[in-house]
């Protein structure tokens, strides 16, 4: 009876049971970031231009998705302006 009991503690207790397996990693989402540019080419600010090159570095260094918004040529908006809807964060230089 003794080595009955022995042979109990160190058997496996999942034995003839279903092992769980992990799931999956979920992959990263990407982080998406809307730049808002109220100036155009405007000097001395250069906002566009400016934030278009912030845009370049954080999807290079940082592999975000960026959008860069700027006002429309006859001064009365945003063309695209639904991208803010998408974002997780929003940059506004104006």
């Amino acid at each position: 009876m003794l080595a009955l009991a022995v042979a109990c503690i160190f058997a496996d207790p999942l034995a003839g049971a279903e092992k769980k397996t992990e799931a999956p990693a979920e992959t990263p989402r990407t982080f998406r970031v809307c730049l808002v540019s109220g100036a155009n080419e405007s000097k001395p600010y250069s906002t566009d231009t400016s934030l278009r090159a912030m845009a370049d570095y954080l999807q290079t260094e940082h592999k975000m998705v960026c959008d860069v918004l700027v006002v429309n040529a006859a001064g009365t908006g945003f063309d695209g302006v639904e991208r803010l809807l998408d974002a997780d964060a929003a940059v506004f230089f104006v």
